[in-house]
Order: C-alpha cells, then sequence, then structure tokens
C-alpha cells in the first residue's frame, strides 16, 4: 500500500513553454514525427493538425473522423500517419502530403488502441473485442480470436518484435503475430485499465479500475498486487533502465523500486504537488525525468536519479501551470523536450535545459 510522502521540501523553478498554439478542441493525443520536425495531434472534434516544432505554426489541418479522433501515430519508418477515431475508423496518410492511403472499418466501436508495428510499417488495432493486423495499404493480414471483454490496452513487447499484450476484464493476453489464438493468459479478478511492459521485458505491469496496480514477473508468471491508491489507475511509465514504475491513481505520482529484490514489502516513493488527480505520467525515452500532468492544469518535471543515492538532494522540480484546463496528454521527443496537450484545445512545447 503506497505510504507517506517522502519527507523533503523539494525547490520549485518555473517552466516556460518555447510556444504554445491553440486547436479547436480537446486535445486526445500527440505525436512526434520519427524525424523530429513535426507533431501530429488528434482532437475531440474529430480532426488531425499537424505543427512545426520549431515554431509551433500549423502546417496543416483536416477532418478525420467523425466525433472523435482519439489517436494518431507516426510509423517507425516515417513514411506514415495513421489515426483511428469514435467512428471505428482507422485512416493511414502519406507522410509526405498527408494523402489518404488506406481506409480501415472495425464495424462499431471506438478505436482507442492503435500501435505500429516496431520495426515494419504494419498496424495493429483493437476495437472493443476485436484485434486486427493490417499492412500500411489497408490490407488485413492476420484477424485474431475475438475476446469475451472489451480491450482496454494494447502494447507491443519491447524485446521481441511480434509479441504484444492486451487487457481487458480478468486478464492480461498475450499473443504473437501469426499465431490467432493467444500465447499465453495472465489471470486477475477484476478490470485491468492499463498496461505496460519493463523495457527489458521482464515484468508486465497492469493499472486496475478497483484502485490498484498488478505486475507480473516474468516469464515465470509470479505476480505482486500493489493497492490503496485514491483511486484507478490508468497512468503507467516506466524509466528506460526498468528500474523505476511511476503510477497516478490519485495526486501523488508512486513510484515503485524494481532494483535489488523488488518492490515486494517495501514502500514506494510519493511525490506530491499536484492539487487534482494526476491525468498523465510518462518518463522520459533516456534518463530518470518524469513528467506529470494533472487536472489542475499543472506539470511537473521531476530528475528521479537522486533515488538511486538515497542521500542525494533532489534537482529543483520544474513546474508550469495553464489555468482553467486539465492536462489531457504529454509526449517527449527525445530526452530534454516535453510537448504538452490540454482539455481547452492548447499545445505547449517545453525546452528542459
Amino acid at each position: 500500500m503506497p505510504g507517506e510522502r517522502t519527507a523533503f521540501e523539494p525547490q520549485i523553478t518555473e517552466l516556460a513553454p518555447l510556444w504554445r498554439t491553440s486547436l479547436d478542441d480537446y486535445v486526445n493525443e500527440i505525436s512526434f514525427s520519427p524525424n523530429g520536425d513535426l507533431l501530429a495531434a488528434a482532437d475531440a472534434s474529430g480532426g488531425i493538425s499537424i505543427v512545426s516544432l520549431e515554431d509551433g505554426k500549423l502546417r496543416g489541418k483536416w477532418q478525420a473522423h467523425q466525433l472523435g479522433t482519439l489517436k494518431v501515430q507516426w510509423s517507425r519508418s516515417g513514411k506514415y500517419l495513421a489515426s483511428g477515431g469514435q467512428d471505428a475508423k482507422m485512416i493511414v496518410y502519406d507522410s509526405k502530403d498527408f494523402s489518404r492511403v488506406a481506409e480501415m472499418s472495425l464495424r462499431r466501436g471506438w478505436i482507442e488502441n492503435l500501435l505500429w508495428h516496431r520495426k515494419d510499417d504494419l498496424l495493429l488495432a483493437a476495437c472493443g473485442k476485436q484485434v486486427k493486423l493490417y499492412s500500411f495499404d489497408g490490407h488485413l493480414i492476420q484477424d485474431f480470436v475475438e475476446q469475451k471483454s472489451t480491450i482496454s490496452d494494447l502494447v507491443w513487447h519491447p524485446q521481441i518484435p511480434d509479441m504484444f499484450a492486451t487487457s481487458g476484464y480478468s486478464q492480461a493476453t498475450i499473443w504473437h503475430v501469426g499465431q490467432d489464438s493467444p500465447r499465453r493468459t495472465l489471470a486477475w479478478k477484476g478490470s485491468i485499465l492499463k498496461i505496460d511492459y519493463s523495457p527489458n521485458g521482464k515484468v508486465l505491469a497492469a493499472g486496475c479500475q478497483d484502485s490498484s496496480a498488478h505486475v507480473w514477473l516474468l516469464p515465470g508468471g509470479s505476480d505482486l498486487r500493489m493497492d490503496g491508491y485514491a483511486t484507478k489507475v490508468k497512468e503507467l511509465t516506466w524509466d528506460s533502465d526498468s528500474t523505476f514504475l511511476a503510477s497516478g491513481g490519485g495526486p501523488q505520482a508512486v513510484i515503485w523500486d524494481f532494483s535489488g529484490k523488488g518492490p515486494a514489502g517495501s514502500k514506494p516513493e510519493m511525490l506530491a504537488g499536484h492539487d487534482g488527480f494526476i491525468s498523465v505520467l510518462k518518463f522520459a525515452p533516456s534518463g530518470l525525468l518524469l513528467a506529470s500532468g494533472g487536472l489542475d492544469g499543472l506539470i511537473f518535471i521531476r530528475d528521479l536519479s537522486y533515488l538511486k543515492k538515497r542521500k542525494a538532494q533532489p534537482a529543483p522540480w520544474l513546474v508550469h501551470h495553464q489555468e482553467g484546463a486539465e492536462v489531457s496528454c504529454l509526449n517527449w521527443r527525445g530526452a530534454l523536450s516535453l510537448a504538452a496537450g490540454y482539455s481547452d484545445g492548447t499545445i505547449a512545447f517545453f525546452q528542459i535545459k
């Protein structure tokens, strides 16, 4: 169970964005082009916007989906951009001119989970109880066995290119491309909302509806439960070395240490600061910078290096506050650049010195 917040008084430094731009509606997701020049944003009115990272100016905008655009992702090659919406459709665009390459429909439901393959221009998507794998041009490569409950999350294995996991009610399921049926099922009584592999692939973490976090230690499958959160846990993120798992589920960032003997029987580090519940957590792709965004409009950026040296003093926390808007999404470009999306349609871009 999460314990009391670690006793220290952090120094606070205000962080100003390099630029700020405004879209028409709630920002559901932001994604960087692989070359780092552009940002794509999905909004709740069904639009996709392309923004220059150099100056924050709009380079293009179009209506992609009826109702809302929930997902937008660049392919690893950078050749394509894919979107998923509340209209149960996926659309693939050519990144040169953003013309449509393909459109796929998954009958009904919202496409909240959409991922490009880590090496190839293949697109994995979940909608309702379905999981499907497509080529970039819309050809259906594989239709996996339908699940018993709605799929809540989808994640590729970080070390095995063709393996992925899904989550839903009562279980996490491990799949492999080329096999229609699940390779393995990890049972858990309750509804799993979020899953995330540690970068070394040795732990699968889950955030649950019952105000708990759950982890499976792989390949054996032994598990741990961490409860006592204030609300359901929808925010999970690992640092790049698989040492720390940060979780939300309340106004504090809860940090579990997986070094040594792991978190069993230990208390986590509790990082206060937010006035409302945390809405998104994201470790930088390298190093130990952790960004948290909240329903209070606050963004904190904390360097957690001090956790590896218990007598070390934490570096000053960086903070930015936007009045009257919730932080809806965060994404890192490299280790020192961060973009944030807000409920009022704002996108802000920060550079950490």
